[in-house]
């Protein structure tokens, strides 16, 4: 009960974020007055994206599609949302990702996102992640669920190898709600990939615990 409390205060604080970041008439990239939505001509013509999709082990087995490259205009937004708790950008970044799943014909029964850190959760009071998901939800009529954790703290990706990001991040999550997921295509998604290593393991903690199938999302891939 304990869980789920803290859960609804979670989802009412983001709901209350959202209100204080209301939509205007300004970009959100370089601020200049636009008649079109959240995003200049300019800036949306900065974005560089990504069609089809790419393979994340070396055995080419584990698919990932991404929107864009984390560069230029998407980069600036993804950092507005996750540090400056501008939840417009998390609007239009979901509606790149819902693009994404019309053009390339990609469906799932349900739709989950990778947890944060709990030092990165207490010093933002959200996930980014979620802010897009459930605007994807949204804008796609499927199910946002809330159903990844982390069992255990890792080091800091930023500061290792690539070697050593997939070793770090080896069973640090499980599902909480296995009957939630259970014989369903899940679309995981995430808002940067670097190495994958952090998707894969999510990735693998919801086929142990019996999903279908898993499709893994991003808003941007980095070139890292």
């Amino acid at each position: 009960m304990g869980k789920r409390i803290t859960e609804i205060i979670k989802y009412i604080l983001e709901c209350v974020l959202e209100v204080i970041y209301p939509h205007s008439n300004k970009c959100l990239c370089c601020e200049l007055d636009t008649d079109t939505e959240s995003i200049c001509n300019r800036c949306l013509n900065n974005v560089a994206y990504i069609s089809g999709e790419y393979y994340l082990d070396k055995e080419n087995k584990v698919k990932c599609r991404s929107a864009a490259y984390y560069s230029g205009s998407i980069k600036e937004l993804i950092i507005n949302l996750k540090y400056s708790a501008n939840f417009e950008s998390a609007e239009f970044l979901a509606r790149i990702l819902n693009k994404k799943m019309k053009d390339e014909h990609i469906s799932g029964d349900l739709i989950t996102y990778v947890p944060i850190s709990k030092a990165s959760s207490k010093k933002r009071g959200f996930n980014q992640c979620r802010a897009i998901g459930r605007q994807l939800s949204n804008f796609s009529g499927i199910r946002l669920i809330n159903t990844l954790k982390r069992s255990k703290e890792v080091k800091e990706q930023k500061r290792l190898t690539i070697d050593e990001r997939i070793e770090n991040m080896i069973g640090v999550f499980e599902v909480s709600s296995v009957e939630d997921i259970k014989d369903k295509k899940v679309i995981l998604i995430d808002d940067v990939i670097t190495t994958g290593s952090t998707l894969m393991s999510c990735r693998d903690a919801l086929i142990k615990a019996g999903a279908g199938e898993v499709i893994l999302l991003t808003v941007a891939k980095s070139n890292i």
